[in-house]
């Protein structure tokens, strides 16, 4: 097949070359992508008409990962202590039986500022995965930056 005047095999979307509709027939020119309805996404390359292959996870679960990434929007349960007005651990638990820890956060304090934040990610059956820590620099009374390391 010649190439096209944007210098790439196959042809241009608006000559079939990518088809995102659902078609009933695999792609049988080098270069050509479509959707076929059933099977998927397959391309043709060099002769052989191929599949996108590997395995991944689903939308649902991936949405119920137990990830501080995710923790935004989690239903749950979330209990706080405090050592006079300091607050010093904030605990996510999948309901108020609390039976199973999503989640923790762990303050401390000195001369009145945090200065690090621990965050303790649980996963589904309550077993720490990781945990990143955060130290705060101060700038007098402000937090100036704070260094994060994942462990």
């Amino acid at each position: 097949m010649p190439l096209t005047p944007d210098r790439r095999p196959g042809a241009l979307e608006e000559d079939e070359g990518i088809n995102l509709t659902p078609q009933a027939v695999a792609p049988t020119v080098n270069g050509e992508l479509r959707y076929v309805a059933g099977t998927g996404f397959r391309f043709f390359e060099e002769g052989v008409a191929k599949g996108l292959t590997g395995t991944g996870i689903t939308e649902p679960q991936h949405e119920n990962l137990d990830t501080l990434t995710h923790w935004i929007a989690e239903t749950g349960y979330e209990e706080n202590t405090y050592s006079g007005n300091n607050l010093t651990n904030m605990t996510t638990w999948t309901s108020p039986a609390k039976t199973t820890k999503v989640r923790e956060e762990q303050l401390t304090y000195s001369g009145g500022k945090v200065q690090q934040i621990v965050s303790i990610q649980y996963n589904a059956v309550g077993v720490e995965t990781y945990r990143v820590t955060e130290v705060m620099t101060y700038s007098g009374s402000k937090i100036s930056s704070i260094a994060r390391t994942r462990v």
